[in-house]
């Protein structure tokens, strides 16, 4: 594709190829034996995308910014659910499915950043129509489409639900309160614009600001959920282990830590000298670590704070208007985080 836009072959694409595709490989033998065996179908589709989607306008993040958005690209609403996962599953049955589910998150980035590595080939689809042709690239990209637009259209409903909710609970019965108009304006006002960076690393910044977001909420439960524990005289009696409920709370620990999607495009939106397979272990560890304490410490002192009346959103246990903040919290967050979802989508 862009070697026939520049007037050249396939050869001429192989020995000029964007330096941010291969980052670290590109002056070593190996490098063009994996290329060869690459269709011409496949090298012109990765140059193009190396063209366009990695360009000098792709922006550079530090070993921390990237730590932050990868952090951001796990935590969203599905922390909110984790009380009620431990409440389910027990406690060591959520402590034991949030150790296996973080060792295997962090395996499975690095694994396939180093296949990516091997074969030169740093974007999703890609290395699945590398591997499995098109057939293995068309079902990443269903995959992917499916996941995300379906994340997208449950946070866009929280967003215009909570905040509907929250108008009502002041007061507001107007039209402009309702669940429709609350979220169209949301929408409009608020998730449009941000959705409209044109890459995934030009979203660092914003994921600092919620990922703070989320951590007040997590102090809200932490510190907020063992005074209503007294107050509310909430029984001791908690599950320890159910298996069922394990099994069943399996999908949610796994969702709250699911980032497998913007691998490479956080990779590739690194700086230089992190890109490589070495520094890259130690970003996607920490993140996939934070992420895990995050979420764990979620669940744990929820259901600790509420026992079996532990609800599915752990701030419907914080009814009263003194807590708002943090639903307003909750809702920045998302807003926040919307964007870095619809980036990986398109």
């Amino acid at each position: 594709m862009l070697s026939r836009q520049l007037g050249g072959n396939t050869e001429d694409t192989e020995n000029n190829r964007h330096p941010l595709l291969i980052p670290q490989y590109q002056d070593k033998d190996d490098t063009s034996s994996a290329l060869t065996s690459i269709t011409g179908d496949a090298i012109d589709r990765v140059s193009g995308l190396s063209f366009s989607s990695f360009s000098g306008l792709h922006p550079t993040n530090g070993p921390h910014l990237t730590t932050f958005l990868l952090l951001n690209t796990m935590i969203g609403s599905g922390i909110l659910n984790q009380p009620y996962v431990f409440s389910q599953s027990g406690i060591a049955g959520g402590l034991f499915g949030f150790l296996v589910a973080g060792i295997g998150t962090w395996f499975g980035l690095v694994c396939l950043t180093a296949a990516g590595l091997h074969v030169n080939i740093l974007e999703y689809s890609g290395l699945a129509n590398f591997a499995f042709k098109q057939h293995g690239e068309r079902i990443v990209d269903i995959s992917i489409i499916i996941v995300t637009f379906g994340a997208q259209l449950g946070y866009i409903l929280i967003v215009g639900t909570t905040l509907s909710d929250l108008l009502g609970s002041w007061g507001c019965e107007s039209i402009v309160c309702n669940e429709t108009f609350t979220t169209i304006v949301s929408v409009g006002v608020f998730v449009m614009p941000v959705c409209m960076f044109r890459t995934f690393g030009h979203l660092a910044y914003l994921s600092l600001f919620s990922i703070a977001a989320i951590v007040a909420v997590l102090v809200l439960v932490i510190i907020g959920g063992p005074i209503k524990h007294q107050l509310n005289h909430t029984s001791n009696n908690y599950e320890v282990f159910s298996f069922t409920g394990m099994l069943q709370s399996t999908g949610s620990i796994i969702f709250s830590l699911s980032c497998a999607s913007a691998n490479f495009q956080a990779y590739i939106s690194t700086e230089k000298t992190s890109r490589n397979l070495d520094a890259w272990r130690g970003i996607t560890g920490r993140a996939v670590l934070t992420g895990t304490v995050m979420c764990s410490v979620m669940g744990l002192v929820g259901y600790l704070s509420f026992g079996d009346d532990t609800s599915g959103m752990i701030l419907d246990n914080f009814p009263q208007h003194a807590f708002d903040f943090f639903k307003v919290m909750v809702v920045t967050h998302l807003i926040l985080y919307i964007p870095v979802n619809f980036v990986i989508m398109r």
